[in-house]
């Protein structure tokens, strides 16, 4: 809980980052005791989008025996879809976006299949209208993360492609647009087309994201049936991950690409 006078300005923020804390240490009851007690304070306001995105993920969180969880989740459910409801609260988009993932949670958690394919065809549809509206080329590209997700839960991930192709032409220098569309051709099973997006985007890649890059690329050589440059891709990972000075080391992943080589 917040110790804060009435009208204190920084209560939002400061809720925000609460929930945050609560959420990376697993405290999920105390989360979604704040979320209850902030909701009613931020009615309107750009946190408020955070805030019951936060509780909805805390109270998913919660134990599956919890015999409150279900009321819980349908609460913090109700309240995100409120967040998203017109008029809107101002809150930024990628805000908004990340509630539509925990709406779609929320529908699989239920066993909504139906309501999880409409929240997702509905989050689809929100960033196509944000990328649309951009005014540059890098501001229609912060949405490709975003949209690329959305595809894959829809499982069209080919309705990534021309968006990728346009970024990768506009931003010639990012190693985002190419290794993304890896991804997109290895779902679509076209591996020529993956293997030389991954050839594009392996040169202008640095730091934890080489890592990622290079597990793709060892994923497409094994589904191409070349074991042996697989498991030379996933030793360039595993090398790489190794030199990464601390604050970007991830010894679990380290362990996860170890087992994997082993295997």
């Amino acid at each position: 809980m917040i110790q804060a006078p009435a009208g204190w300005p920084p209560y939002g923020r400061a809720v925000v980052a609460l929930l945050f804390l609560h959420q990376m240490q697993d405290e999920n009851a105390r989360c979604l005791a704040l979320a209850r007690e902030a909701l009613p304070k931020l009615s309107g306001a750009p946190q408020s989008v955070m805030a019951a995105r936060s509780g909805l993920d805390c109270a998913l969180g919660l134990p599956k025996d919890d015999p409150a969880r279900a009321a819980a989740v349908a609460e913090m459910e109700a309240a995100t879809r409120k967040t998203l409801a017109p008029p809107g609260t101002g809150a930024a988009a990628d805000d908004v976006s990340s509630s539509y993932l925990s709406l779609i949670q929320a529908r699989k958690d239920a066993g909504d299949a139906a309501g999880a394919k409409a929240d997702a065809e509905a989050w689809a549809s929100f960033l196509e209208a944000q990328a649309k509206a951009a005014a540059t080329p890098e501001q229609r590209a912060v949405f490709d993360s975003h949209r690329l997700s959305a595809y894959l839960e829809l499982k069209q991930p080919e309705r990534a492609i021309p968006m990728l192709q346009e970024s990768e032409r506009d931003l010639p220098g990012d190693y985002n647009p190419p290794a993304r569309l890896a991804v997109v051709y290895f779902e679509t099973k076209q591996l020529d087309e993956a293997l030389a997006a991954s050839n594009r985007a392996l040169p202008k890649v640095t730091g934890p994201r080489r890592v990622q890059v290079l597990q793709r690329r060892s994923d497409i050589f094994a589904a191409r049936g070349d074991a042996a440059a697989a498991r030379e891709a996933l030793e360039q990972a595993l090398a790489h991950a190794r030199s990464l000075p601390p604050g970007q080391r991830s010894e679990r992943q380290i362990e996860a690409l170890e087992k994997r080589l082993a295997a």
